[in-house]
């Protein structure tokens, strides 16, 4: 599945989606987010990314590799 299908339709990523597209676990991603260093906010018991902070972080991510 491709970045451009992975946002759901209210513009936001689950931390296991933005974690499968980034090839990381969805642990890392809620670590990130509860250290500052991914911005998001809960949704209930859930973390949620906006879209458009999620492609911009999986985009630096890849240019760092």
């Amino acid at each position: 599945m491709t970045t451009e299908s992975k946002g759901n339709n209210r513009g936001a990523w689950t931390t296991a989606q933005l974690a499968e597209a980034a090839g990381v676990t969805d642990a890392r991603i809620r670590q990130l987010l509860i250290e500052g260093e991914l911005h998001g906010y809960k949704a209930g018991r859930d973390w949620r990314v906006a879209d458009q902070v999620a492609r911009e972080w999986l985009s630096r991510r890849h240019k760092a590799r």
